[in-house]
């Protein structure tokens, strides 16, 4: 564990100077893909799960603080989910072209939550947990 979180660091670093945008650009596979927040950054790293290496970088809010992401296939092609609690609100990130679709309010300080199929809504539902809101 303690390689791997060493491994991802220095992916991290390397990702900040790497500043390429557009995962789908760069012609890995969403299977290979590893979403990770940094929380102390204005962006989500995109790495390589084969070789732990950087891909990109999905822009945010600066300060955005993100706490959690989560990837998923929509319909229209590969999203993030990103929790920002500093924010007070989710966002929705294209992954194609490294674009926030959609900006949620979620209460004080949302961090963890979870996604779901369900087939009454057009795609998934989330779940959101604000930390502040009990």
């Amino acid at each position: 564990m303690k390689k791997l979180s060493g491994l991802l660091m220095a992916g991290l670093i390397l990702g900040q100077l790497a500043n390429v945008r557009g995962a789908d650009r760069l012609g890995i596979s969403a299977e290979q893909r590893l979403f990770v927040a940094n929380r102390d950054a204005d962006y989500i790293s995109v790495i390589d799960q084969k070789t732990l290496q950087p891909l990109s970088q999905l822009p945010i809010d600066t300060l955005g603080a993100a706490h959690m992401v989560m990837a998923w296939a929509a319909k229209d092609g590969q999203k993030v989910l990103a929790s920002l609690p500093n924010r007070n609100e989710v966002l929705i990130i294209n992954v194609a072209d490294a674009k926030i679709v959609a900006r949620i309010p979620a209460g004080r300080a949302p961090e963890h939550f979870a996604i779901e199929k369900n087939d009454k809504y057009p795609e998934y539902l989330a779940y959101v947990g604000n930390i502040e809101d009990g």
